[in-house]
């Protein structure tokens, strides 16, 4: 008896896990942290800190695979993006004792663009990006110079080269600021009214269904 009991437990949890979608709003910790999941497979994830209020949303897809859940989402990665493709060309227009540097780094597919450093012989210029013009341009006066392009933050160098004559240089970089980020939860327990995961590092989620989304 107790071996059927066990084997009936055993299929429920099996039908359980394998379902494909789950629909409505889970709530941890007084709502600080919510998971909502929506019938055409997509998430929303937001927590909410104490001290401020702030609010960090992440959206994406979700999917269920027995007794594991992943959440798929986009970020955009300002400080380290994605090289695509680098097109560096020179032209003899300029007839004075200085060089003209045109620097574009933006993201074509997303029509986005970033803020970045230029760094030149060691002198730093900051270039921060709007939507009327992706182009920072510079007059070097040094004939031989080392160029040098940064994140804002200085932490990721995109590209360098050397000049060694006074041309016009255009540098154009396009780059990807689209990350894919994976997400896995194993599922401990699921039921209409709660939804225990726990995380990567150990950490057990036990989750209250706050609302049904329609």
């Amino acid at each position: 008896m107790l071996k059927f009991i066990k084997s009936i437990f055993f299929l429920i949890s099996i039908s359980l896990y394998s379902q494909e979608k789950y629909t409505g709003e889970y709530v941890l910790n007084k709502n600080n942290f919510k998971l909502t999941f929506y019938e055409n497979g997509k998430f929303k994830k937001l927590f909410t800190t104490y001290f401020c209020g702030v609010g960090i949303l992440n959206e994406g897809d979700y999917s269920i695979n027995k007794n594991k859940l992943s959440l798929t989402y986009k970020t955009i990665t300002i400080n380290n993006p994605k090289i695509k493709n680098v097109e560096l060309t020179k032209t003899n227009l300029t007839s004075e004792e200085k060089s003209i540097l045109k620097i574009k780094i933006f993201d074509k597919n997303e029509n986005y663009g970033i803020d970045y450093i230029v760094i030149i012989n060691g002198k730093s210029y900051n270039y921060l990006y709007n939507s009327f013009s992706n182009f920072f341009e510079l007059q070097v006066t040094d004939q031989e110079a080392k160029i040098q392009i940064f994140s804002i933050d200085k932490k990721k160098l995109f590209y360098e080269f050397e000049i060694n004559e006074f041309n016009e240089y255009l540098l154009t970089l396009d780059i990807d600021l689209n990350e894919v980020v994976n997400e896995e939860f194993e599922i401990l327990k699921y039921n209409k009214n709660k939804l225990i995961l726990r995380n990567e590092f150990g950490r057990k989620m036990i989750l209250n269904l706050n609302n049904k989304t329609e």
